[in-house]
Parts: C-alpha cells; sequence; structure tokens
C-alpha cells in the first residue's frame, strides 16, 4: 500500500503493462531490490571488496529497467510487424457486416499474440461497459506505438462525423506496411555498422571481467584509489560515445 500511493507507481504499472509483466509496482520493486543485494553479494564476497559490490549492487539496480525496456521494445516491434494484416482484417469484417467490436473480436481470434491479447482485452472492456473510445485509449497506453495511434484516428474521426471506415482503414492499413517495409530495408542496411558497436562496445567489458576473475589483483588495484576509478569512469563514458556514434 505504501508503494502503491507513490507518484512513480503509475508510470511503473503502465511501464509493467506495456511490457506485459503480471507484475504488481511493490513486486517489481521487491525484485529489483533483490538483485541489487544478489549482485552485491556475490561480489563483495568472490572479490572479498565492498566498494566493487557496491558498484555491482548499483549496477544491479538497472538490469530490471534493462530487461522491461527490451521486452517493451520486442513486444512493440512483433505488434507493429503484425498491424498491417490486422488493419487489413478488420475493413474486411467492416464490409462483410460485422460491427467494429466484432471486428475487433475476430482479430482477437484470428491474429497471434500480441495483437490476439491486446484486441482481446478490447473486446472485453466494451463487453464490461466502456466506450469504444476509452477502451482504445486504454489500447494505446499499453501499446505505445505510433502506427496504432495512426489506425485509433482513423477509426475515432469517422464514429464522430460519419464516412467509410472500410475504406480508410485500408488506406491506413497501406500506409502502415510501407512504413515496416523501409525500416525493414534501414534495419537491413544498417545492421553491419550497428552489430559492429555491439562489439566494439562490449569487448573492454567481457575481457575486463574475464581478467578480473583470472587475475583479481592485477585488475583490482583500478578499484583501490582515485587515479584507477577516474581511469575507469573515462573508459565508460568514451566506450559509451563510440557505441551512441556507431
Amino acid at each position: 500500500r505504501a508503494i502503491a500511493i507513490r507518484s512513480f507507481a503509475v508510470n511503473t504499472s503502465r511501464e509493467l503493462a506495456r511490457a506485459d509483466l503480471k507484475l504488481t509496482v511493490s513486486e517489481y520493486v521487491l525484485a529489483s531490490l533483490g538483485v541489487v543485494l544478489v549482485g552485491f553479494m556475490i561480489a563483495a564476497l568472490a572479490t572479498g571488496s565492498l566498494v566493487f559490490g557496491i558498484a555491482m549492487g548499483a549496477a544491479g539496480f538497472y538490469l530490471p529497467g534493462l530487461y522491461v525496456k527490451f521486452r517493451q521494445r520486442a513486444r512493440l516491434n512483433s505488434f507493429n510487424s503484425r498491424l498491417g494484416d490486422t488493419i487489413t482484417m478488420l475493413a474486411n469484417s467492416l464490409r462483410s457486416g460485422y460491427s467494429l467490436p466484432q471486428g475487433m473480436d475476430m482479430v482477437a481470434r484470428e491474429q497471434p499474440p500480441p495483437v490476439s491479447d491486446e484486441f482481446g482485452r478490447v473486446v472485453r472492456e466494451i463487453g464490461l461497459g466502456l466506450s469504444t473510445e476509452e477502451a482504445l485509449a486504454n489500447l494505446m497506453r499499453r501499446v505505445h506505438s505510433e502506427d496504432l495511434d495512426l489506425m485509433i484516428t482513423a477509426i475515432n474521426v469517422p464514429h464522430d462525423v460519419g464516412g467509410n471506415l472500410a475504406q480508410i482503414l485500408d488506406a491506413i492499413g497501406l500506409t502502415i506496411r510501407e512504413r515496416v517495409r523501409i525500416k525493414g530495408e534501414i534495419n537491413s542496411l544498417t545492421a553491419q555498422v550497428r552489430y559492429s558497436g555491439y562489439v566494439v562496445a562490449l569487448m573492454p567489458i567481457i575481457l575486463s571481467v574475464a581478467l578480473f576473475f583470472l587475475n583479481p589483483d592485477y585488475i583490482g588495484s583500478l578499484f583501490k584509489d582515485v587515479c584507477g576509478w577516474s581511469m575507469v569512469i573515462a573508459a565508460l563514458v568514451f566506450i559509451s560515445l563510440g557505441f551512441i556514434t556507431m
């Protein structure tokens, strides 16, 4: 209860929903503290250095957040890659005489996750009494996608002022499929440099960890005075700048 009333609880809950993690905010906070404690204990026991243990514990604090971001990115990419076909199916169902909720129910039954999960939730919310606009607004909060925002706007405008929704959805679906295709081409053209950036950035860190286990006294001297810490911080800064540039 103490965590639930904090200002960060709403944002954290939204981030967990976007990552499709069935955790409460308090469970997530406790898991993060557990990772910090485990990282501190392993590093401190393995090296005998309290400072290194604190550094590893601090690094462990960010690991759950990185995992949540990774899940969000993977889920969003999967959702966007199927959104064009989803819109086409929705437009075809409207031409066949289905209502919009019935068309979304068909999408929830026919499409694979995460599309089926999200549209199934929209259908359930409409069945529980929410308006279509409110249910779609909740969908947009869970799936932060520009393409989805385009689709929801295309649905809401004809709902308010009238128009041929199926024809509008066809045009939106074509636009989204072209955007997905162009993004795929860009990713293919830039893959070599991006993965080179990952290798160049991770190699010094992996080698440092390997040397630490092979000869802890040699690497441990970096963490015994201000000069060593300055070298470590400078190295991390320049590695980060190189990674961002690539």
